[in-house]
């Protein structure tokens, strides 16, 4: 079966960007699957199933809705990225099975998550979309391997732009952003690009 993921962040018994969650979802149902109907998270997730403040949901599915889970959200500091190359790696569809990530996640070194570089692109962490500070503009990589729901927002938002990033380029920034569902365009939670690890 191919099971596909969602995950989502609740905030006071709201789900954030839900319309793109569902885009995504259905987009998957349909171009996978085979899925003509659509499915909305609204109807499916619970309103934080009874915990406070930021809720962390976990919805696995298919042609239906496999499993839904939430838990209490804990932001992990990330402070340094290893750039790993994996030049075959692809994730075009949020699936539930993520062992490429883990296998690449075995050569971060010391530092807390990994930088993926394909075809000498720069292209996301293990976990998130990434947006890096250039002069006034934040930049996007325009071929990242999953286009996130809050990627989305903010490209939609005019708060970052897409550009082509490679490698050679990350001289030009400043500053790394993680974006994804749980994590959004933050100012004060940037890394600084002398905290990647080119080697």
């Amino acid at each position: 079966m191919c099971r596909l993921l969602e995950t989502m962040m609740i905030v006071d018994g709201v789900v954030r960007n839900a319309e793109y969650h569902n885009a995504r979802m259905n987009r998957s149902r349909r171009e996978l699957l085979g899925c003509p109907d659509e499915l909305d998270v609204r109807d499916i997730v619970a309103a934080g199933n009874g915990l406070d403040g930021l809720v962390r949901c976990r919805m696995v599915y298919a042609e239906t809705v496999i499993s839904v889970e939430h838990e209490a959200y804990v932001r992990q500091p990330i402070r340094s990225l290893q750039l790993v190359r994996r030049d075959n790696i692809s994730y075009p569809y949020k699936f539930e099975q993520r062992s490429q990530f883990a296998e690449a996640l075995q050569y971060r070194n010391n530092c807390d998550d990994i930088l993926i570089v394909k075809q000498n692109k720069i292209t996301d962490t293990s976990f998130s979309n990434v947006a890096f500070f250039r002069e006034t503009v934040w930049v996007t990589p325009s071929e990242p391997l999953l286009k996130g729901t809050m990627r989305a927002s903010l490209v939609d938002r005019g708060m970052i732009v897409e550009e082509e990033v490679r490698v050679s380029d990350l001289r030009h920034f400043s500053q790394v952003m993680l974006i994804n569902a749980l994590r959004d365009f933050n100012l004060r939670e940037t890394i600084g690009i002398d905290a990647l690890s080119l080697g």
